[in-house]
């Protein structure tokens, strides 16, 4: 599982990494690309009839996201997670959050994975999206225009050079769900910092790590910076 170039708390595993965008980088109807479509597109492949129901006309309700909110939140307390909802920034959007030090169970990171897959799916990421993108652009080009444009990125920088940073501070999990080991070797690169929790942290051209509040404001609110 790829971690996101969002910053966040320490998270549970697939379920809580994935939830935001870039604003998940590249999770991103542009007329061919963008959140929408990719999101849209892959409605067949949603893990249930509740999120492909959602999903189906490419929008996201208040009254939608709601229910899928709660839902979330009841099947991860039903696994003993307490997790919530929190706001990123003051844009409206929101990342799902829970106890940075708290030791999960191998059955409660299946569940978390079990219960996004089953009621959140890509409907977060569409929602804060359109709040952020209302015309669907591409986030990863507006990502990139306002690092160059904060001084974070030299002219020059592309989306390519954006989605290496996004790789080099990727964690992969094992098939078994583990993740120090794989951990230990992303702290290890070279062009990476870790911040106090052990998050790996590409850095940019200007040495700037991609937790910055700014390159943060950049991936999750490009146009507010």
């Amino acid at each position: 599982m790829r971690v996101p170039l969002v910053a966040r708390p320490v998270w549970l595993a697939v379920g809580l990494i994935g939830a935001v965008v870039l604003a998940g980088c590249g999770q991103s109807v542009q007329q061919e690309t963008g959140p929408a479509v990719e999101t849209v597109g892959g409605i067949q492949e949603a893990g249930s009839d509740f999120v492909r129901g959602v999903l189906a006309d490419g929008e996201v309700t208040v009254a939608e996201f709601t229910e899928a909110k709660e839902k979330t939140l009841a099947c991860l307390a039903d696994a003993g997670i307490d997790a919530s909802y929190q706001p990123l920034d003051s844009s409206g959007q929101e990342f799902l959050t829970t106890s940075a030090d708290v030791e999960f169970t191998q059955s409660q990171i299946s569940a978390d994975k079990e219960c996004h897959t089953t009621w959140m799916g890509g409907i977060l990421e569409l929602y804060n999206s359109r709040l952020v993108n209302p015309d669907d652009e591409d986030m990863e080009v507006l990502t990139v225009a306002c690092l160059v444009r904060t001084g974070l990125a030299p002219e020059g920088f592309t989306v390519s050079d954006l989605r290496e940073l996004e790789e080099r501070q990727s964690v992969e999990y094992g098939p078994d769900g583990s993740y120090e080991d794989a951990l230990l070797e992303a702290q290890s690169r070279p062009g990476v910092t870790t911040d106090a929790a052990g998050q790996v942290w590409a850095l940019l051209p200007s040495g700037v790590a991609m937790d910055d509040p700014t390159a943060q404001g950049c991936v999750s609110n490009p146009r507010g910076y």
